[in-house]
């Protein structure tokens, strides 16, 4: 299931609009609605080109930094055993990469670690945890050589990393992961939801996080709910239940 079309923003569609014509060989508009009539089967392509999903492994370093020098060890104190929700998490990078961290602590066969997003073949890639060696590449060490394994043409996420995680296909607003959750990254959705859309994922977010839990969101986007408050660049602690 995906949000309804109203619950985007206009003009970061159409801007997508380009990208979509390519995604299934159309050089219209028009000869885009006449290929999706006669080939339904192309419309997950189509979708899947409107829907971004750009990501990266540890991608914002100094969030990242922030995460692994002064959040996650602050967290660690008080809560072993962490459960981590990656909100619309693409094809896992970036769980995958708060999953290494929470590694380097020796807190990670105990977490909780949920990758969800609406786009089945995101998520069976994610699972699969196989990557171009080029991305592999920007990993950042140590956790590239404790935690990856390098094939002919791939570099796969170490099994330790892999059975620590779990992966579902899921609509970020409509189908509820439980909780309460110690952090939670939803990062770049926000910034292509209409108004109505943004409140309700802000609140939701909010409402899933354990008190004393964290938000990690995008550089441009800044979440305004009662009980969050910035502790560092594009991370939100939970302080009391809104």
């Amino acid at each position: 299931m995906r949000l309804p079309v109203e619950a985007y923003r206009l003009p970061p569609m159409i801007r997508r609009i380009p990208a979509c014509l390519r995604a299934i060989r159309a050089a219209s508009i028009a000869e885009g609605h006449e290929r999706l009539d006669k080939h339904p089967e192309l419309m997950v392509r189509a979708v899947n080109a409107l829907l971004i999903g750009t990501t990266d492994f540890f991608r914002d370093r100094p969030v990242f930094d922030a995460l692994q020098h002064s959040v996650i060890p602050q967290m660690l104190e008080v809560k072993r055993h962490p459960r981590v929700w990656s909100a619309a998490c693409s094809d896992g990078s970036e769980l995958y990469s708060v999953a290494m961290t929470f590694a380097l602590f020796g807190e990670l066969q105990e977490g909780q670690f949920l990758g969800t997003d609406c786009r089945r073949e995101v998520v069976d890639q994610a699972r699969r945890g196989q990557f171009a060696k080029s991305r592999m590449c920007r990993l950042r060490q140590p956790q590239r050589s404790l935690f990856t394994v390098n094939g002919q043409e791939f570099t796969g996420i170490a099994p330790e990393i892999r059975r620590a995680t779990c992966w579902r296909t899921a609509e970020v607003l409509a189908d509820n992961p439980g909780g309460p959750w110690d952090m939670i990254l939803c990062r770049n959705l926000a910034i292509y939801l209409a108004p109505k859309a943004l409140r309700g994922l802000w609140q939701m977010l909010a409402d899933a996080l354990a008190p004393g839990g964290v938000l990690v969101v995008g550089k441009a986007e800044k979440p305004v709910v009662p009980g969050l408050r910035k502790i560092h660049p594009s991370i939100y602690c939970k302080h009391s239940i809104p």
